[in-house]
């Protein structure tokens, strides 16, 4: 009980934090042009494959819990955080080389891009902890993946709980991510951000679950999913006024 109010605390002080960040960049950061804006963006770009190949590298060596804990934490490294960053600068890079915009518009854009893919993230917890206690009506108890659940935050190590306080986060990252980008862009598709969410949580899934569908649904999803988000998130922000 202390674990869940202290996580829920934790959930709304990020929250505090995200509207004050958005008064921050309001006043902090100036509508002036990029100069060398492609040049930024190809460096961006050139960041952002480096990670996405390094990201997938390691995520697709990772063959299970037999691996034990180091090898997973250096699995969800990579394919939780790195692959989802990866893609929020790719599609950061693509809009900068071809849209003219400020300062602003360009740290909004990117801000928005790392909050959706998180979401992202978090949407493979909840579908990862949906098959693996039938859609939450059984209770299911983790290994080492729930290591810092249980012993740092304190709580009940049952991924049903897990998935639960994932799926809130992942509306956490939604709403401050439409609330950055709301604040300073205008005519996003939203309907193309969760499109972008979706599949790019649900290829996060594949790639997790790599050991129950084998290689050939992970390639398959690696091959359509993965560029899918990056086109849904890209059309999501392709007529926004800057």
């Amino acid at each position: 009980m202390i674990g869940s109010i202290l996580l829920i605390l934790m959930y709304m002080l990020l929250v505090i934090i995200g509207l004050i960040s958005v008064d921050v960049i309001n006043r902090k950061f100036v509508h002036r042009e990029i100069r060398h804006k492609k040049s930024i963006a190809m460096g961006i770009f050139l960041a952002a494959y480096t990670l996405l190949v390094f990201s997938l590298y390691y995520s697709l060596s990772f063959d299970g819990v037999l691996w034990g804990s180091p090898h997973f934490w250096v699995f969800a490294l990579f394919a939780f955080i790195g692959l989802p960053v990866s893609v929020a600068l790719t599609v950061g890079a693509y809009l900068l080389y071809f849209k003219n915009f400020s300062v602003k518009s360009i740290v909004v854009l990117i801000v928005s891009m790392f909050l959706f893919s998180f979401a992202a993230s978090n949407f493979h917890d909840f579908v990862w902890c949906a098959h693996a206690t039938n859609f939450y009506t059984h209770a299911k108890a983790g290994s080492y993946d729930l290591e810092v659940w249980r012993y740092v935050l304190g709580m009940p190590n049952d991924y049903r709980i897990f998935g639960g306080f994932m799926t809130l986060l992942m509306s956490i990252w939604m709403f401050l991510g439409f609330k950055f980008a709301n604040s300073f862009l205008r005519d996003i598709n939203k309907k193309f951000v969760f499109a972008g969410v979706l599949l790019l949580g649900s290829f996060l899934y594949f790639v997790d679950m790599a050991p129950f569908y084998g290689r050939i649904v992970v390639i398959l999803s690696t091959a359509t999913l993965l560029p899918l988000s990056i086109y849904s998130f890209i059309k999501s922000f392709e007529k926004v006024k800057w």
